[in-house]
């Protein structure tokens, strides 16, 4: 599947917000980032990056690295705030996979 048609698949739109710091005080979040996805709800059980099972709530699917990294905030929909909304979940898990024809895809999972 070529990189157009893979895009051209990606129905949905969502935004995310980057974790730049995170203090005693608070955390701190770049400029927000809209990117189109794939949108579906979470699966009964996945895995995290230190082996505890999690029961994601939501699954987004980018077709390229949308630059997504664990502790981001992310929502469905497009929004232009400085601060993530408050429906935004945060990331817990970032997967890569390849397609057959070398094309990255990019799962980011919720929860």
């Amino acid at each position: 599947m070529s990189v157009y048609a893979r895009r051209k698949r990606m129905t949905d739109v969502c935004t995310y917000w980057a974790l730049t710091s995170q203090t005693q005080y608070g955390a701190t979040w770049g400029s927000p980032v809209t990117v189109a996805c794939n949108y579906r709800n979470g699966d009964s059980v996945a895995r995290n990056d230190e082996g505890a099972d999690f029961s994601p709530s939501a699954i987004f699917r980018f077709s390229g690295d949308p630059g997504i990294k664990k502790g981001d905030r992310i929502v469905r929909g497009t929004y232009t705030g400085a601060d993530p909304t408050s429906d935004a979940e945060t990331v817990r898990k970032v997967e890569t996979k390849t397609a057959m024809r070398g094309l990255a895809a990019y799962d980011v999972f919720t929860g």
